[in-house]
C-alpha cells in the first residue's frame, strides 16, 4: 500500500477535532501516504454537522471533505459554502452520488458542489450524456463494485459496469467502501475484476494507476508508484 484515503463521519466523535485528527494520523507506516477525509452527512442534523465540519477544517490536519448519506435527502445548496472553503484551501473535494439514485444525482453534485471526484457515480452509465461529461470534464469515479452488489444496485459482479465505464474512457478507481459492514479487502476487489468481470491484467493495472493520477501526493511518488504497477503488470504477462 502506497496511498490511502480514509473517510470518517464528521460529528461522530465526542473528542476535540484536533485530537481525533491526530489519532487518525498517528503511526502511519513509512512509505505510505494517508489522507483523512471528513464525511459530511446530508441526511442528519445539517446545522450541527456543518458546525462540526468547520471545526475540523479550522483544526488543521484534515485533507478533504466528502458528502455522505442518502442521496434523496438534503439540500445541496446548504453545503456549497463548506465546499468552497475546502476548495480554496486546496483540499480534496468529493461527494457521494449515482449509487442509490440515478444520473441526476451525479449531475447535481457536479453542478452545485463543483467536484471532480464522485464516490460511486456508477449509475451515470445510464446516461450517454453523463458518460461523455465524465470523459470531457475529467471526472473521476471512485467505484466500489461489491458494495453496489450487496446494496442491490446490481444483481452480481458480472453485471457491474466498471469494465464498461473504463473501456469508454472514464477514469475510475476501485475501492472497498466501508470495510466493516461490507467485509471485503481491496485485494478481493481487484481479484473480482478478473475472475468475475472478465477484465485483463493490463486493464486492472490501468485502474490501479488511475488512483495515483488523482492522489494527493508528490509527483515523484506518483511516478514511482505508476512505474511499479507497470512493472508488476509486465511481469505477470510474461509469466503467463
Amino acid at each position: 500500500v502506497r496511498y490511502l484515503e480514509m473517510s470518517f463521519g464528521v460529528g461522530a466523535y465526542p473528542e476535540q477535532s484536533s485530537e481525533i485528527l491526530a489519532a487518525f494520523k498517528a503511526d502511519i507506516p513509512d512509505g505510505m501516504t494517508v489522507k483523512i477525509i471528513g464525511g459530511i452527512s446530508r441526511d442528519r442534523d445539517t446545522p450541527a454537522i456543518l458546525k462540526s465540519a468547520y471545526e475540523y477544517l479550522d483544526a488543521g490536519g484534515m485533507d478533504g471533505i466528502d458528502l455522505h448519506g442518502n442521496e434523496t435527502v438534503g439540500d445541496l445548496a446548504e453545503f456549497v459554502a463548506v465546499y468552497e472553503t475546502a476548495s480554496e484551501r486546496g483540499m480534496i473535494c468529493k461527494a457521494h452520488a449515482g449509487e442509490l439514485c440515478g444520473p441526476e444525482s451525479v449531475e447535481q453534485v457536479l453542478d452545485t458542489l463543483k467536484v471532480k471526484r464522485v464516490q460511486h457515480g456508477v449509475r451515470g452509465i445510464e446516461s450517454e450524456a453523463l458518460v461523455k461529461r465524465y470523459h470531457d470534464d475529467a471526472v473521476t469515479l471512485d467505484l466500489c463494485p461489491w458494495s453496489n452488489v450487496k446494496l442491490g444496485v446490481y444483481s452480481d459482479l458480472r453485471s457491474h459496469p466498471v469494465a464498461d465505464l473504463h473501456r469508454q474512457g472514464v477514469r475510475v478507481t476501485v475501492n472497498t467502501d466501508d470495510p466493516t459492514p461490507f467485509g471485503q479487502t481491496l485485494t478481493d476487489e481487484y481479484t473480482w475484476l478478473v475472475t468475475e468481470r472478465g477484465m485483463t491484467i493490463p486493464e486492472v493495472g490501468a485502474i490501479a494507476q488511475n488512483g495515483f493520477e488523482v492522489a494527493d501526493m508528490p509527483d515523484e511518488a506518483k511516478r514511482k508508484s505508476v512505474d511499479e504497477i507497470d512493472q508488476l503488470v509486465s511481469e505477470f504477462e510474461e509469466a503467463r
